[in-house]
């Protein structure tokens, strides 16, 4: 029997299981895990857009409808929403929708607007034309996600973005603590994420060079228990080359 969770968390999440928020970053680490194609997605849309729509049907509740709208474009339907609500709650209403939708992109790209560009959500974001204090109570909200996304998992990709673009460098010194606990590969790629980082911030690192010693004593590990067992000896140790190149470490 194939496993029906998947699809139930795609389904609760109306097809956005991505979204960050508190309650469903379980449920999206655990829908993450399980690879589900987008053939199948794309299968599961249509059926949740079928039920949405009998259950609209079947109630006249705008809450079926507004999902449709917001996540899939189907524009159509807020003629429907229109007639069923009065002016000033259907306003209220897409407004809201708009609020959401800009602070999924908001968050989908760690509150940075190259990223947004990169993606092509820039334009779309503009559009909604969030003001700065509603950017700067997002960005509260990013960093204390990311910093509990880092707790549960200690993937070091939740809070490099956070030191980067937001100068959290206190969060450096849990950065360097971090170990592997899955393979050589991951502790080498951890090394040089965090090399980068050093390197790229070092004026602005306090304690920078007690940092960068870390680093080599992350190094001499390395090249202590784990170079030897590796097979392509050579790659790895070019690798590690680069890496005490960058910080200048002998």
């Amino acid at each position: 029997m194939a496993n029906k969770r998947p699809k139930e968390i795609f389904f609760k999440s109306n097809g956005q299981y991505y979204y960050n928020s508190d309650y469903q970053l379980e449920e999206y680490e655990e829908y993450r895990n399980y690879n589900i194609s987008k053939r199948i997605e794309e299968k599961w849309i249509k059926e949740l857009i079928k039920i949405k729509l009998k259950k609209f049907k079947q109630s006249a509740k705008t809450m079926y409808l507004i999902p449709l709208i917001k996540y899939f474009n189907e524009y159509e339907l807020l003629t429907k929403l229109l007639i069923e609500m009065n002016e000033n709650n259907c306003i209220k209403a897409l407004i809201n929708m708009a609020i959401k939708k800009a602070k999924e992109i908001y968050f989908l790209n760690d509150g940075h607007y190259y990223y947004m560009a990169h993606d092509g959500f820039y334009e779309e974001y503009l559009e909604y034309k969030i003001n700065k204090q509603t950017e700067k109570k997002w960005k509260k909200e990013l960093i204390h996600l990311r910093r509990k996304e880092f707790k549960k998992t200690s993937d070091i990709r939740y809070l490099i973005p956070l030191v980067e673009l937001y100068n959290q460098y206190e969060l450096l010194n849990e950065l360097l603590l971090v170990k592997n606990k899955i393979n050589y590969i991951n502790e080498l790629v951890i090394i040089e994420l965090l090399s980068k980082l050093l390197d790229k911030n070092k004026n602005k690192i306090e304690n920078y060079k007690e940092k960068k010693m870390i680093i080599k004593e992350r190094i001499t590990i390395y090249i202590q228990e784990v170079v030897p067992k590796v097979r392509d000896t050579e790659h790895y140790v070019q690798r590690i080359e680069k890496v005490k190149r960058r910080l200048r470490i002998k």
